[in-house]
């Protein structure tokens, strides 16, 4: 089969398609998409595929490296990891198997009502409007996402071997599905170089975005925004086109520069990668993931939420003696106020009665502007100078000093309704 043959292949990889679906979706179904981990996918930019440099890449694809190697000595081996930072879609957690549930088959067959026993592109794209929402929204823009984008075949309708990650909507977000994407284009691309079909599937498109990613030229604005679907436009992806094709029937590429791998997204350890703090958990995931090796991954997922749940706890134990003593000083202001705002009928009698020395703390002059101060940070320094400083102690201590300050108020409290006619709320003795 000659070279330009073989340029003509087939696809169901359907990029305007999706990109015109995708501007339908509520606020709401994006959120949907979102706690799945598929919303980034909405921000496709590009729809036009450059199936030149799809054939070039395809035809210097090597297969069991799963590694482009063009003949101008560039060489990279794809990893569900560079998947995810092109996509973002969920990377780690459980393995997409290809598998078929005939329960499920039957489920979605009366939920999209479709005319075969797959429901086709052009059915789900119809399925998806403002009023889908819920588990129906999810099952259907997963199946949608996976037969127009992710990982197209040759029939053009939804998969069954993937159905069986839509049994519970739920647990979506929990499968691999960078790895699952990375295996159909793996796969889609043998059986084209065999010569077994003339259908190219896969996500041909991230297979481009790889590989423009390497090329060192000043199209691209310099950027650490992650994933890198946004970015990629369709008058950027033809520009990165043109400028590496060496041949006029746009069959050759490889004529700029590359990079370094550490200065491409691709880089294991990226100097731009970050945890901020208020990240989810999921994103905390999905960086561990991204940073340790492929063959560690189940140990981060077994590990990680005992690791945060214990966390957790002894951050909740170390701050309960820094509750504990801001909540004391918080119960001193309350007489403090009280007697900051004298009547002015009070005589000097009464205000000097609203001061009454602590018994726990140094005695000051009373109507002195820094009693309180001295007395609040006199009970902080007694509390951490005491090497015992065990929590009970600073419970038991606690609540003795919350009695005797109600006690303080009480008194201050009857002394003022001395002599009166009117009766305090309660009774003095």
């Amino acid at each position: 089969m000659a070279e330009q043959a073989r340029a003509d292949f087939a696809t169901k990889l359907s990029l305007r398609k999706f990109m015109a679906t995708a501007q339908h979706v509520t606020l709401d179904q994006r959120q949907l998409a979102r706690s799945m981990g598929l919303d980034h996918l909405l921000d496709l930019k590009c729809d036009t595929l450059p199936r030149g440099v799809v054939h070039y890449l395809a035809s210097n694809f090597d297969v069991p490296s799963r590694a482009i190697e063009l003949p101008n000595g560039f060489k990279f081996t794809i990893t569900p990891y560079c998947i995810h930072q092109v996509l973002g879609i969920p990377l780690g957690g459980k393995t997409i198997e290809k598998k078929q549930n005939p329960a499920l088959r039957s489920l979605i067959a009366q939920q999209t009502k479709c005319k075969g026993n797959y429901p086709t592109i052009n059915e789900l794209d119809n399925l998806i409007q403002p009023g889908l929402d819920g588990d129906s929204f999810k099952r259907i823009f997963t199946m949608y996402a996976l037969t127009v984008l992710l990982c197209p075949s040759s029939h053009g309708a939804a998969s069954p071997d993937y159905y069986h990650i839509l049994e519970d909507p739920e647990q979506i977000g929990s499968f691999d599905f960078c790895t699952a994407v990375l295996d159909k284009l793996v796969a889609s691309i043998d059986s084209y170089k065999a010569g077994a079909t003339t259908v190219l599937g896969g996500d041909l498109l991230t297979l481009t975005i790889i590989y423009f990613e390497f090329l060192d030229t000043d199209i691209m604005p310099v950027t650490s925004k992650r994933p890198r679907i946004s970015l990629w436009t369709s008058e950027i992806v033809a520009e990165y086109e043109r400028r590496d094709c060496t041949s006029s029937d746009k069959l050759l590429y490889g004529r700029l520069p590359t990079k370094h791998v550490s200065e491409t997204p691709f880089g294991q350890i990226n100097t731009q990668s970050k945890v901020t703090l208020g990240a989810s958990y999921d994103e905390l995931l999905q960086f561990t993931l991204s940073i340790v090796p492929e063959e560690n991954h189940q140990m981060v997922l077994d590990e990680l939420p005992k690791i945060m749940h214990s966390m957790q706890n002894e951050l909740f134990d170390s701050m309960q003696h820094v509750l504990a003593k801001n909540f004391m000083n918080l119960l001193k202001l309350m007489p403090s106020m009280h007697s900051s705002s004298p009547s002015k009928k009070q005589n000097s009698t009464d205000k000097d009665s609203s001061c009454v020395p602590i018994s726990v703390a140094p005695t000051v002059p009373c109507g002195s502007h820094f009693s309180l101060q001295m007395t609040s940070t006199t009970l902080a320094e007694g509390k951490e100078d005491n090497p015992e400083g065990k929590q009970g102690q600073n419970v038991a201590q606690g609540r003795k000093q919350s009695t005797t300050f109600l006690q303080l108020k009480k008194q201050s409290h009857c002394l003022k309704y001395k002599g009166r006619t009117t009766k305090p709320p309660y009774p003095c003795s």
